[in-house]
């Protein structure tokens, strides 16, 4: 396989490890903020708030653990099979993969809009303070989600079109 294929490979998965990072720094900062918010207010909109954040930083932190965990191993045999004997194969595969990653970028911004409109009924119709910061906590995950997203089907976009193109040229030659 040439080697623009295996760049594509190598910047694909150190741009999902970067994100990884940045995300973990991301849970960190907002648990240092939902701690600041509760040494300063000690208050229902405090503790709402700090226990979405620390529900967040949990579940972003173990999902990009895992993550980086089988992303590791997977980039190995990729640029392994891709200058194996079986590279076209190796190529159409993940080209496959990654268009179903693609595809479900569309059900992630669903739901996060479930959880903005959830988040803001609660401030609409609740007057208790335990329910606002748990809505702010809420809308500060649709915003990670958001740009996490962004960035993330931006890059698997590109990583496809290298990976088709590599198909393509497997399949011409």
């Amino acid at each position: 396989m040439d080697v623009h294929t295996i760049t594509a490979v190598e910047a694909y998965f150190t741009g999902e490890r970067q994100e990884g990072l940045a995300i973990l720094a991301f849970s960190i900062g907002i648990v240092l903020v939902a701690v600041g918010l509760y040494v300063v207010g000690r208050d229902g909109f405090s503790r709402g708030f700090g226990a979405v954040a620390l529900a967040l930083a949990i579940l972003l932190s173990s999902t990009v653990v895992s993550l980086m965990r089988r992303d590791a191993p997977h980039q190995a045999a990729l640029v392994a099979g891709l200058r194996g004997e079986a590279a076209g194969k190796v190529v159409a595969e993940e080209a496959s993969r990654i268009d179903d990653v693609i595809r479900k970028y569309p059900y992630y911004r669903g739901g996060a809009l479930v959880f903005g409109v959830l988040a803001l009924a609660a401030v609409a119709f609740s007057r208790r303070d335990w329910v606002h910061g748990a809505a702010a906590g809420l809308l500060v995950l649709v915003i990670a989600q958001i740009m996490i997203d962004h960035y993330s089907e931006a890059r698997a976009t590109r990583y496809s079109g290298a990976l088709k193109a590599a198909v393509s040229k497997t399949t011409e030659g």
